[in-house]
């Protein structure tokens, strides 16, 4: 394929990761350290906040959920007159949610033929599904509440009159500045996104020129069999891909060593999406032949100047990513310890798969001074059949591949017709609306999240997580502990020394409540260091 050009479609021209994975977040190198945005640190101990808060008995006798002739022979639940009854806002408020959830035939419905419609039936007629929405559930809302809240940071001044609290103490000037400058920073972010017209008048140009950028070397030097810098151009582009965030043929990521947890190794994997959300997706004919249509069209489109890419080679490229997919671990394999766990050096990790040369990708992307000795490879069949395929795919169909993979991380930040059957055939697959998009403060927000999420966090905090609150989880969390610990020394199944070490581990458990706290971690200017090095898409004047 040649470097492209900027085409007209109508009136319109058309990132604790080593590397990224498709949608620019980071890269999951073990199922615990799956990425999300700001609202998943939180949900947990939300959770936990309100089964905490209220006795459900104390709130809906089971007498009145239970109809005649259900649960005969069980003992039935008495509350006496004295019985005390949690009349807290938190109670009062959880109550009444579960009482809105209840079928409004609660009364009739028999619970041992039709429970879910008893209790459910009245949230799904209070809840109806957006055009945008694949599914909606009680962690969808969680989520969406947190959306909305950072919304109202985004779209608010400055919070230069908040109360001092754990994470926006007392400032000094100084540090008040540069506080009000990381604001700043997510504010101009948030409204560049916000920016449609800019956005839909720059068309597809960005992304032409990213991939000019990243792909660029490998058409020049790769694709000629004659060039002498032709060996280590993969390599080079995937460092290039990665410092984008985009992932392609391997991921790589930092996480504790599982043998010693105090040790921050990297692991080396398989991508969790090759192409399409999930492996077995490949399976299904109707899929993939979709999949391959929705290949051709977006990149003819972009290459319409050009008579280099047809449907066969959207063929390619899908069997090609069909091929990856199944020499990929299965999904129980990758959160397997006995599976994924496979130290070596770098100069064995480098024998499986010596095309890419494993150790050059991992040098370039640490700092400088930073010396690796091992790493864990966690699919070694992986990158030998990786080593295979490498070596039995053209090269134009690994450029096309590379390619596509800057498409899909940065496509969803482009608004061109070009990109529409990419949007549309993703929405199907999450069960959406075909033409269906969110309204943009959404996706503005997820971006936001994503991209200055450290930022944004200390705003978030000081909004919706008090010192109060995150003590209260803690001392959750503390007591489940100690009542662990308590069934534990009684339990006569387990022999006296498996009992005690287990009674080590729940009191080796490092609690990580809320959000942390430790001494200047909140500070501004230490929050400004982090964030400096962000890579942004500027508009060429």
């Amino acid at each position: 394929m040649e470097p492209l050009s900027v085409v007209e479609e109508g009136n319109m021209q058309e990132k604790v990761p080593l590397m990224a994975d498709e949608e620019g977040h980071a890269v999951k190198t073990r199922s615990r350290f799956h990425s999300s945005g700001i609202k998943a640190a939180f949900m947990a101990v939300g959770i936990l906040l309100i089964l905490a808060a209220f006795n459900v008995h104390d709130l809906i006798s089971l007498r009145t959920l239970r109809p005649p002739g259900c649960f005969k022979g069980h003992r039935k639940t008495h509350l006496s007159a004295d019985a005390g009854i949690c009349l807290t806002p938190a109670c009062v408020h959880a109550s009444s949610e579960l009482l809105y959830n209840l079928s409004p035939d609660y009364k009739t419905l028999d619970a041992c033929t039709d429970f879910e419609e008893l209790v459910c039936g009245g949230w799904r007629d209070r809840h109806d599904l957006r055009p945008d929405q694949g599914d909606a559930f009680t962690g969808t809302m969680m989520s969406e509440a947190s959306q909305m809240l950072l919304r109202h940071i985004l779209e608010a001044p400055y919070p230069d009159s908040s109360v001092p609290t754990d994470v926006s103490p007392q400032l000094d000037t100084l540090t008040a500045s540069v506080d009000q400058e990381n604001f700043d920073k997510l504010k101009a972010a948030y409204n560049a996104c916000l920016d449609e017209d800019t956005i839909k008048g720059r068309g597809v140009e960005p992304l032409i020129n990213m991939l000019n950028r990243t792909t660029g070397q490998f058409s020049e030097h790769y694709l000629d069999s004659s060039s002498s810098k032709g060996q280590n151009v993969l390599t080079d582009t995937i460092v290039e891909l990665a410092n984008l965030g985009v992932t392609a043929f391997v991921a790589a990521g930092t996480g504790a060593d599982d043998r010693d947890p105090d040790t921050v190794i990297i692991s080396v994997s398989a991508p969790y999406s090759i192409g399409l959300p999930a492996k077995e997706l490949y399976e299904d004919e109707k899929i993939v032949k979709k999949y391959e249509d929705v290949v051709s069209q977006v990149m003819s489109a972009l290459y319409q100047h050009s008579d280099s890419f047809s449907k066969s080679d959207a063929r390619a490229l899908v069997e090609f990513e069909k091929k990856l997919a199944a020499a990929s671990p299965d999904a129980e394999d990758r959160d397997d310890v006995t599976k994924y766990y496979n130290p070596m050096s770098t100069a064995e990790a480098d024998k499986l798969v010596p095309q890419i040369h494993l150790s050059s990708i991992l040098k370039s992307l640490v700092p400088g001074d930073y010396d690796i000795d091992r790493v864990i490879v966690m699919a070694p069949q992986y990158l030998k059949d990786l080593s295979k395929l490498l070596d039995a795919t053209s090269k134009e169909t690994l450029h096309a591949y590379v390619s596509w993979k800057v498409i899909q991380t940065y496509g969803n930040y482009i608004e061109a017709d070009a990109l529409t059957p990419i949007k549309r055939f993703a929405n199907e697959l999450q069960g959406k609306d075909p033409d269906s998009s969110p309204e943009r403060w959404r996706t503005c927000v997820r971006h936001v999240d994503g991209g200055v999420g450290w930022l944004l966090s200390r705003f978030f905090v000081e909004k919706a997580f008090s010192a109060k609150a995150k003590a209260f989880g803690d001392q959750i969390v503390s007591d489940i502990k100690d009542q662990f610990v308590e069934k534990l020394k009684v339990t006569e199944w387990m022999e006296k020394e498996v009992i005690e070490l287990a009674i080590n581990k729940v009191h080796n458990i490092v609690q990580k409540i809320g959000y942390p706290d430790k001494v200047g971690l909140w500070s501004p200017v230490d929050t400004l260091i982090l964030e400096t090095k962000l890579t942004m898409l500027l508009s060429e004047p």
